[in-house]
């Protein structure tokens, strides 16, 4: 990584601290919204990998983005939806005649989100101190 320049004089050092705030303040408001906010998309189906000359391809589970060689036929169908906001409102879609394993599998992943958010929250609480009002 190259080291940046040092300002030349107050403007440039007031600038770089005014942009550098800038970022700071967008990730954060990235961080809270993604920390606040829980989707989960289950899907059922099955994807299909060919090689070129239309075989069924092996993957590498390991790495799986760069062991795809040829074609990828998707045939997915959701099974269920659900976004949850900080405030607790909620939109759920389940589709008619889901599969109970595919619904407890997304039952589960959306207990795992919320477990991992209180989490989260519970880590930064014990790093920010907050004075108590006595």
């Amino acid at each position: 990584m190259p080291e940046t320049e040092a300002p030349k004089n107050l403007s440039e050092a007031l600038k770089l601290t005014k942009d550098g705030f800038l970022k700071f303040i967008a990730e954060a408001q990235k961080f809270v919204k993604d920390l606040t906010t829980i989707d989960v998309l289950t899907l059922t189906g099955e994807i299909k990998v060919t090689n070129a000359e239309g075989q069924i391809a092996s993957i590498n589970p390991d790495e799986l983005f760069k062991s795809i060689q040829g074609t990828v036929v998707p045939n997915l169908g959701v099974v269920a939806l659900t976004h949850v906001e900080f405030d607790l409102d909620s939109v759920n879609f389940v589709v008619a005649e889901a599969p109970q394993s595919a619904l407890k599998l997304h039952t589960d992943s959306v207990k795992a989100a919320i477990d991992a958010r209180v989490a989260v929250v519970e880590l930064l609480k014990g790093l920010i101190p907050i004075p108590s009002i006595a």
